[in-house]
């Protein structure tokens, strides 16, 4: 009525009540923040008025807001038995209360029955497959160094120094025995195209230690690692960056037959060549993907990087 009053400009006439009106007012109702489902019934309600108060010619022909039916829910199972025993009680011949009493006994089985498949199914998932659940984690691991055990925070190696290094790493939540590989990232620091380090290793309790070869390709300075463990699918933390290159060759060489130096005169040119090995004499072209700083006088020359 108070609606009305403000929406009419006066006092209303309930038998004068159109469409539009009960429109307004659901409108208002609207911005009060009401649903679907309460504007239907205060729709309802005020329908039932009019038609007390004018009768039904007074109620307008409106098309109330759709409230969308949802499912039925079920019933616990102690309240279907619960549902069986009463109207097993309440029968009125002895024999039909026999009946109800016999059915709630073997549906009482058959819920117990499906309730026990279900608790051996999780039983066997939880003991013998392996997941991964809360709790399991796999910390950063830290660069020894196998020679002398120290902390390495970059990686200087050749065929004859920290060729092999380790990693330490703490782990919870996984089981002992477990296969753990280390992974090294690309020369950007991504673990999208990730290297295996050496083979799986099984752990038998935390910390664990890998040990592994490094790749004869390194050289960046942006490098990370990773331990995963392949028998939980669970990947570690990555390590922080760090600088890692290889020297495929790393000793003394020879160039034009050993010659120790060389005249020019006027505007000459000398052709400098790097010498072949020998029995004795190692030398890099054994290795072609090496490149060549030249010098003239302990200076580099520039644009000499062959």
């Amino acid at each position: 009525m108070s609606f009305l009053s403000v929406h009419l400009g006066g006092a209303p006439d309930f038998a004068k009540v159109e469409a539009s009106d009960l429109r307004a007012f659901l409108a208002s109702r609207r911005l009060d923040g009401i649903g679907n489902a309460s504007a239907a019934r205060e729709l309802s309600a005020v329908r039932t008025f009019l038609r007390f108060a004018g009768g039904d010619e007074a109620v307008p022909r409106l098309k109330g807001p759709r409230v969308k039916k949802g499912l039925p829910r079920p019933i616990s199972p102690d309240e279907a038995i619960a549902l069986a025993e009463d109207v097993a009680d309440q029968a009125r011949l002895p024999w039909i209360g026999a009946r109800c009493f016999e059915r709630r006994t073997v549906m009482k089985n058959k819920i117990t029955t499906i309730l026990n498949k279900y608790i051996l199914v999780f039983i066997l998932l939880w003991f013998f497959i392996p997941t991964k659940s809360f709790g399991q984690s796999i910390g950063a691991p830290i660069l020894y160094a196998p020679n002398n055990g120290a902390v390495a925070t970059y990686i200087c190696a050749n065929s004859s120094f920290f060729a092999n290094a380790a990693v330490q790493f703490n782990y919870t939540g996984i089981v002992a025995g477990s296969q753990f590989v280390v992974e090294l990232s690309d020369n950007l620091g991504s673990f999208a195209t990730a290297t295996q380090l050496g083979v799986p290793t099984v752990i038998g309790a935390s910390p664990g230690k890998i040990f592994f070869n490094w790749p004869t390709t390194i050289a960046s300075d942006l490098y990370r690692l990773r331990v995963r463990c392949i028998t939980t699918a669970i990947t570690g933390s990555n390590s922080p960056s760090f600088a890692g290159y290889y020297k495929l060759f790393n000793s003394s060489f020879y160039i034009n037959n050993k010659a120790s130096s060389v005249n020019i005169c006027g505007s000459g040119s000398f052709t400098l060549s790097v010498d072949n090995p020998t029995v004795t004499d190692p030398s890099p072209i054994s290795f072609p993907s090496l490149k060549y700083k030249w010098y003239r006088n302990s200076i580099l020359i520039p644009g000499q990087i062959l």
